[in-house]
């Protein structure tokens, strides 16, 4: 909201604020009250200085109005007026603490300064650009259902491809089926009921229960006798 603009809006309701270990795990979670929803009248954001930063933004950060659009105390290459624009801590090139300074997020990556964990994957902005090489910006870089947290940190599976072990079944399904992501057993039958995983994996029905829809007919019955 640019300074001396109409402001429409109140807050109310909940803000949940998590916290992360150097691995990018979440280690602690608070709720506090705060949503936005509409206000009745609204509200001007006084700019004494005509500076295009708000009187109030300034005095909290530094105590005064003597500062510029362009400054930039903390040195990460964003001025004043991008530091408030993206709700960044104009004096730490750091706002969120997440190993990547303010600039890199907002010019390079495109992720929230404020926020350690921009798509809220478990995963903070750091460790998917630099340690893994996941979409920070996307909580399931492979869109394979798991999301990228999940693949690195539980399974071991690759976030960027959705069949890590190429043999046709996606990893959200071997998991979701008691399989096995990181090995190839699409021609395994664990439920012996004659049909494999692949042919389980086409028809939608349980590689490990022999009859998925607990109607009395076998899966392969199904399949291959009845249609």
């Amino acid at each position: 909201m640019p300074a001396a603009a109409p402001l429409y809006w109140r807050v109310r309701g909940i803000f949940h604020v998590k916290s992360f270990d150097e691995g990018g795990k979440i280690t602690g979670t608070n709720f506090y009250t705060g949503a936005w929803a509409p206000a009745a009248n609204a509200v001007m954001l006084a700019d004494g200085d005509a500076d295009g930063l708000p009187d109030a933004w300034e005095r909290h950060y530094f105590g005064d109005l003597d500062e510029s659009a362009t400054g930039d105390p903390d040195g990460d290459g964003l001025g004043h007026a991008q530091e408030y624009g993206h709700g960044s801590n104009p004096q730490n090139a750091d706002s969120d603490g997440d190993g990547l300074n303010d600039h890199a997020e907002v010019m390079i990556h495109g992720t929230h300064p404020a926020d350690a964990d921009s798509d809220d994957d478990g995963l903070n902005d750091c460790a998917e650009v630099v340690t893994y090489g996941t979409d920070p910006m996307d909580a399931d870089s492979d869109d394979d259902g798991l999301n990228d947290y999940a693949e690195i940190v539980t399974y071991g599976t690759d976030p960027w491809v959705a069949d890590s072990d190429g043999d046709g079944l996606s990893d959200k399904w071997e998991v979701d089926m008691g399989l096995n992501p990181l090995s190839n057993d699409a021609e395994n039958d664990p439920d012996d009921d004659g049909l494999t995983n692949a042919q389980e994996f086409g028809y939608g029905t349980n590689p490990q229960d022999v009859d998925t829809d607990d109607d009395g007919l076998g899966d392969y019955a199904e399949v291959m006798t009845h249609g």
